[in-house]
């Protein structure tokens, strides 16, 4: 979120306008006057921070991205593995964490879904760079939360897996929603933050059945 100048110009010309008010008045005796002016327009500039605290100095999370790995490991897995390289911006005027997110990935044909949980952060240079499957050379480390602070961003390559436990989810021809779940600090509960779509084919599930890691762009095309 940008921030308010015009906000900022006005209540700065109310408060210079006040001053210069109760400077003419104190030029003239009536310094009993000046005291209460100048109360006064301590509490109008409270109040208005009060009222907008929220947009001037508050964590506000984004999350984009648009760029969809199905990756590989050898020996060959049939277990559904996702990279999302995601971009978290804080646009607000505080620092905050981003404690926990979550990949729904949703078959839209009949509404089936899979809750996939980050594990891994993985280094894509390396993953591309490399064999493009994974191996403990391409990944950085755990997932684990980070702090992010005003006006930053951070890039991340989060490796997605259905928890140990559940059951699996199988790929079929089709379009799918991807939900991007966060929970930050500032939130009560985890909430969608980000969400685009993909269909796959059937040539392109066959690849990765067959070992490939397969990918798509955000302009939906399979390189």
């Amino acid at each position: 979120m940008r921030f308010p100048h015009r906000l900022f110009l006005t209540v700065s010309g109310i408060v210079a306008a006040a001053l210069v008010g109760a400077f003419v008045i104190r030029g003239g005796d009536n310094a009993a006057l000046w005291l209460p002016l100048g109360l006064s327009i301590a509490s109008l500039a409270v109040a208005i921070l009060s009222a907008f605290k929220n947009e001037l100095f508050e964590f506000s999370l984004a999350v984009f991205g648009a760029e969809v790995i199905l990756a590989q490991a050898r020996p060959v897995h049939a277990e559904l593995t996702v990279i999302l390289p995601l971009s978290f911006v804080n646009t607000g005027y505080a620092e905050g964490v981003v404690e926990w997110i979550a990949l729904k990935l949703v078959r839209t044909a009949d509404g089936q879904f899979a809750v996939l949980h980050p594990t891994l952060e993985i280094d894509q240079l390396k993953f591309w760079q490399g064999r493009h499957y994974l191996h403990a050379d391409n990944t950085i480390g755990t997932f684990s939360s980070f702090p992010l602070e005003s006006k930053k961003v951070i890039v991340k390559s989060i490796l997605f897996v259905i928890p140990e436990g559940k059951p699996p989810f199988a790929l079929a021809e089709g379009e799918y929603r991807f939900d991007i779940y966060v929970k930050a600090s500032n939130m009560k509960r985890a909430k969608v933050l980000h969400s685009f779509k993909y269909t796959f084919s059937d040539e392109f599930l066959s690849e990765y059945v067959s070992g490939k890691t397969v990918h798509f762009s955000d302009l939906g095309i399979n390189v």
